[in-house]
């Protein structure tokens, strides 16, 4: 357990208290009860090999190693006391001679088993953790380090949280809804466990859950509600944030008023609302008029292109009473008179047709949008801030005449979804069907995380973090001080199509556009630069930007923002970095800051290391202001948050979602387990063990270690996997996840059959590469996953059932993008894996020979 507590601080993945490991190798160790027992000389075995493996780890000191039994200067050795271990299951004594446990010390094989997977575990354990404290800071509107802060001290009270069941279903009800109310039919039981909103069902799956572990997320959740409930609130789904589509009960239409112009229910042609509707209808009844015109000219063109001998041979039977001089002559005529102007090509009629149709459909949504339409659905709700779509069927008419009232259900969607709903193609109705967010057969993309998720997103809360109205669950991820989102760039909401045209539906403005980002400005000598010190003594130094006049010509309109890059040599320091510039009105700003209030500028000065402040800071920021003729823009934003508008985050999914349900991610779960219990099997049989995991960290082509990498440059000396030449492409930040997932999608559906695969982030950030979503289910789905294979680089027998998982580590990335371009793989990612011995790669080359030369 030290090993691993090691190993996971070495792997970035932060330290573990003992209760979160003990837990961890518990409850996997319940799950793995039915494993075969291990022979007391094979765990001997299993201790030497992992033995072998922590004395090579260049990751830990000889005193992390070896210190002995003295309990001064720090813990004993993890060496050490792995050899007492050893000791006393060859001996049956502990070091001081005293029997352990009658005659020997025997470790169950569940127990080793999920030690094993610990590495395994623990990995994804640290990043549902950092998500949960994230969310409760966000929710509380406190800094990142406070919530460590607190999450640490919990964990550390006095106190015994051992009295717990690692086999009740505390994590299937975490997010089982709020508490016990009038009308909740719930089991009590409910209420021991823990309704949290803002937890994925990911994050469900992989959070530790030691009874200290409970304790501390029950008191970090209290702490959260306590913060919510004085934050004003409102109704997610009033008239205020959502646009509605109303409908006529279909089985009622007897009992309903229907217009005789427009057709609709509801109305009198008297009292028509549609007249501009019917109108634009009608134009489009004459334009398919004419095209059925163009059709049956074609149909006498036709006959006037046929030779005589095929005419006459049907002249009697199909034109009596005519000759071919009379029928070719009134062939002739009624051409003329169905197309004066001559009969368009195919391509024409092809392109009026298809045009027809999308009018057509456009109609069809305009009418639905008015009201009138009948449908099963009663209405329609939908709020494009937080992405919530709630349907209310009609009420439910009994024989006896009783009206059941209806039951409203909700789905999570994107704008996109929403404009796909209302595209008009087919009824409302179908499309609730057809896009799979009806009742009985429901999307999993389109659910809630859980019951808590769902019920909160039912509110519009004010974020004690953004400021923002929001619906404090999932959707909502403003950046909190110090978190992981802080790193996280903008969707840009503000420029999807989709986002802004179901905004225009909704009462209020649009959020405005994110501004054009100008660099690479023309540069312009060094010149001098005369300031005071610290001390008030006159000081020269030298400094370099961007012209006066690329500058003013850049920001000559309230649409973009120039980044200017600085340098300054001053005698004691030098300031580095840029600095960004914008025009509001006529009035120019600059600023040394970027949109979360971080210095774009840097120093190397003493000052600076220690807070990240210092003079020669202020003094290049004001002259380059003074330089410029702008004024101080401090730490604003050039523009109002393009992910707000009218005080409301944007929150809804920008595209279709790659979530899954917990229950799906168990069974999963349970499909890994069962693999690993019989891989244990098989190599125990064979006289080898499973190895225990350890930390490795990214390596290059060599096979030495290296840090995360931060960038993907392509190798331009290499040649593609199928002998291509490499091309010049632009570089890919790593840490931005939509520039990865839009260079995999584009470069994946530029090669091979050319087809544009699915490419999903999920909120951790690990990226799935899929099939396409219209062959799932499908017989095409094999071929794609074939075809995905190929282009991946992947063996014959990679299961790409759930697709391709990327994780969110730059090493990983960095190797997808290799392999997405053909080219050979420079970096192999950094993971938690078991050590082959020498005798094992040789078992394994065995193998792969046999295996290629089989026929």
């Amino acid at each position: 357990m030290g090993l691993i507590k090691k190993m996971s601080v070495a792997n970035g993945d932060g330290v573990f208290h003992d209760a979160e490991v003990q837990s961890s190798i518990h409850e996997l160790g319940h799950e793995l009860e039915g494993m075969t027992p291990m022979t007391r000389e094979q765990e001997i075995e299993h201790l030497n090999q992992v033995i072998a493996q922590v004395e090579a780890l260049p990751d830990l000191t000889d005193e992390e190693k070896h210190r002995p039994f003295s309990g001064r200067n720090g813990q004993t050795g993890i060496v050490t006391r792995m050899r007492a271990e050893l000791e006393a299951l060859k001996t049956g004594k502990d070091r001081n001679g005293r029997p352990v446990a009658g005659t020997a010390k025997e470790n169950k094989p569940h127990q080793l088993a999920a030690v094993m997977q610990l590495g395994q575990i623990l990995s994804s354990r640290q990043p549902a953790k950092t998500n949960f404290l994230e969310m409760n800071a966000r929710h509380r509107g406190i800094p990142m380090a406070q919530a460590k802060s607190e999450w640490n001290a919990l964990m550390k009270r006095p106190g015994d949280f051992s009295n717990i069941s690692l086999t009740d279903t505390f994590r299937e009800n975490i997010g089982a809804g709020g508490p016990l109310g009038e009308g909740d039919t719930r089991p009590v039981s409910l209420q021991q466990s823990l309704a949290m909103a803002g937890v994925t069902s990911r994050d469900q799956d992989e959070i530790g859950q030691s009874g200290r572990a409970r304790a501390a997320m029950a008191e970090m959740e209290q702490r959260r509600l306590s913060a919510l409930a004085g934050q004003p609130s409102k109704s997610a789904m009033s008239d205020e944030f959502c646009t509605t589509r109303t409908f006529q009960d279909a089985g009622n239409k007897k009992n309903i008023l229907k217009c005789d112009q427009c057709g609709q229910f509801g109305h009198e042609a008297g009292d028509c609302p549609n007249e501009v509707l019917v109108a634009q209808r009608d134009a489009l009844t004459e334009r398919g008029r004419k095209l059925d015109q163009v059709r049956d000219a074609q149909k006498w063109q036709s006959v006037l292109d046929t030779d005589d001998a095929k005419l006459e041979s049907v002249l009697d039977r199909l034109y009596p009473g005519h000759s071919l001089e009379s029928l070719r002559e009134m062939g002739s005529a009624r051409i003329n008179e169905l197309c004066p102007g001559g009969i368009p090509t195919e391509r024409q009629i092809a392109r009026e047709e298809k045009d027809i149709n999308a009018e057509k459909a456009a109609l069809r949504a305009e009418f639905d949008k008015a009201g009138g339409s009948v449908s099963w659905i009663q209405e329609a709700r939908y709020n494009p801030s937080n992405g919530v779509l709630q349907i209310t069927p009609q009420p439910y008419t009994r024989k006896d005449g009783t009206v059941t009232p209806p039951k409203p259900f909700r789905r999570r969607i994107s704008p996109q979804t929403w404009a796909e709903l209302t595209d008009g193609t087919d009824s409302f109705g179908a499309r609730v069907h057809a896009l799979g967010l009806a009742p009985q057969k429901l999307d999993e993309a389109y659910k809630f995380e859980n019951a808590a998720d769902a019920i909160a997103a039912g509110s519009m809360t004010q974020c004690p973090t953004c400021g923002q109205f929001a619906s404090m669950n999932t959707a909502h991820r403003c950046p909190v001080v110090g978190g992981p989102s802080e790193k996280v760039p903008a969707r840009n909401a503000a420029n999807n199509a989709a986002y802004r045209q179901v905004l225009r539906e909704v009462p209020g403005s649009l959020p405005p556009r994110p501004r054009t980002l100008r660099t690479g400005l023309a540069r312009a000598g060094s010149k001098q630069l005369h300031y005071l010190d610290a001390d008030g003594n006159r000081v020269e130094g030298r400094i370099q930007m961007a012209t006066v006049a690329a500058v003013k010509e850049e920001t000559a309109t309230n649409a973009t923002l120039a980044q200017v890059g600085v340098t300054a040599n001053l005698p004691d320091a030098n300031v580095t970095g840029h600095v960004r510039l914008w025009s509001e009105d006529g009035q120019r700003y600059m600023s040394p800051f970027d949109d979360r209030g971080r210095s774009t500028l840097k120093c190397s000065c003493a000052q600076y290391a220690r807070n990240h402040r210092c003079h020669h800071l202020a003094v290049v920021a004001s002259n380059t202001g003074r330089h410029y003729e702008a004024a101080n823009g401090a730490q604003r934003r050039p523009d109002a948050n393009p992910e707000a508008v009218r005080g409301v985050s944007l929150d809804a999914p920008l595209t279709a979602s790659s979530r899954v349900d917990f229950a799906t991610l168990a069974q999963r779960r349970g499909e890994r387990n069962g693999e690993f219990l019989a891989s244990v099997e098989k190599r125990s049989f064979a006289t080898t063990l499973m190895r225990s995991p350890v930390s490795m960290p990214a390596r290059n082509e060599d096979g030495q270690p290296i840090d995360e990498p931060t960038t993907w440059t392509r190798n331009q000396d290499a040649t593609r996997s199928d002998g291509i030449p490499a091309t010049h492409v632009r570089d890919v930040d790593l840490s931005d996840t939509k520039a990865v997932q839009y260079r995999l999608r584009k470069v994946l559906s530029g090669r091979g059959a050319r087809r544009s695969y699915s490419v999903l982030a999920d909120a951790n950030g690990g990226i799935t590469i899929g099939i396409q979503r219209s062959a799932r289910g499908k017989k095409t789905i094999a071929t794609q996953q074939r075809d995905l294979k190929q282009l991946l680089g992947l063996p014959a027998n990679a299961n790409l059932e759930h697709g391709y998982y990327v994780p969110p580590t730059g090493s990983a990335r960095h190797e997808v993008l290799d392999r997405a371009y053909g080219d050979e793989q420079r970096i192999q990612q950094s993971r938690w894996l078991v050590n082959p011995t020498p005798a094992d790669v040789a078992a394994s080359r065995r193998q792969r020979v046999a295996a290629e030369h089989k026929f």
